[in-house]
């Protein structure tokens, strides 16, 4: 499969990273989200728990947001699965925390691997999504349904009623 290639129903995304919300989490913070990477195989593989890398069963749900990698010569799809299969086995015996050790860390470490855009990747670093074309506003409806009430009941409580 080459990048062009996506398959939404079935979920295949090869050679992109791949963001979903996580549930009550996103809900509050929109911009926090769970990710994977997949292979050229388009199967996505995330880090979904202590010791456990999920392969083609992406955590959360279905995928909102994704970025295909950019692929410079004909020998980096290659590479690239290399760098996601070492990353998704180092992983394997990889405790989770949530704060230092998470799903941005697997795909940081994949990334690393690769020498994607010759950087230094960590789980902070930031690549702009593209958004799945039927769900632009899923992923932040959750949000903006919980400011709106927010909003409503500050404003019934605070306003005075005469």
């Amino acid at each position: 499969m080459l990048p062009e290639d996506f398959d939404q129903k079935r979920q295949r995304f090869p050679l992109c990273l791949t963001w979903t919300t996580i549930p009550f989490l996103s809900w509050l913070f929109p911009c926090l989200g769970h990710v994977g990477i997949a292979g050229s195989d388009g199967m996505i593989r995330d880090f979904q728990g202590p010791f456990t890398i999920g392969v083609d069963n992406f955590a959360f749900g279905r995928v909102l947001k994704y970025v295909p990698l950019r692929i410079q010569r004909p020998d980096d799809v290659e590479r690239m699965d290399q760098a996601i299969f070492r990353g998704s086995s180092d992983y394997q015996n990889e405790n989770w925390v949530i704060w230092t050790n998470n799903c941005h860390s697997h795909v940081a470490r994949c990334l690393n691997y690769m020498g994607y855009q010759n950087s230094k990747w960590h789980m902070s670093a930031s690549i702009p999504p593209r958004f799945m074309s039927e769900h632009p506003f899923r992923a932040y409806l959750p949000f903006t349904m919980l400011a709106l009430i927010v909003a409503a009941v500050v404003i019934l409580l605070c306003v005075p009623w005469k």
